[in-house]
């Protein structure tokens, strides 16, 4: 009987660890803003400022679960792959914060590589191209629609 409530104590510490981890991102950064254009980008370019929806779109190199939140809610949990080729994930992530007062701290979690990121959406910017290299994330906000080839 002994043994069992061990088993029981130890699996409800590590379901908390986890739902911890995935509760606090404390890895908090400063988006860069795209704002360079050239005349060929027009075709590409999402005009819609007053929008308060952003879409996450993951490049580089992505094989892992995700968990997406939006402040405190967790909006999506999916698998990421990237398409080796083309260096970009097949699956987007649309967040709409048209609720929210401020722009709301969305954080994105590996919980495989135990490993997540933060950052707050600038109002008129609708892309996020997420980026993660050897622990190194990047976020980049724009409106211009990447090709990729």
């Amino acid at each position: 009987m002994l043994n069992k409530l061990n088993l029981i104590v130890i699996c409800l510490f590590f379901t908390a660890y986890s739902c911890a981890q995935t509760n606090m991102c404390k890895n908090h950064i400063e988006a860069d803003i795209d704002n360079l254009m050239t005349p060929f980008d027009k075709d590409n370019l999402l005009t819609d400022t007053l929008s308060k929806k952003i879409a996450l779109i993951f490049e580089q190199t992505f094989d892992d679960s995700v968990v997406i939140k939006v402040d405190t809610r967790i909006l999506y949990k999916a698998k990421l792959k990237t398409r080796k080729f083309l260096g970009v994930c097949d699956s987007s992530f649309n967040v709409d914060y048209s609720g929210y007062g401020k722009p709301p701290k969305i954080s994105v979690f590996l919980p495989g590589r135990k490993e997540c990121i933060s950052f707050y959406p600038k109002h008129g910017k609708q892309l996020a191209y997420i980026n993660l290299i050897q622990k190194g994330w990047s976020i980049e906000l724009s409106n211009l629609v990447r090709e990729y080839r």
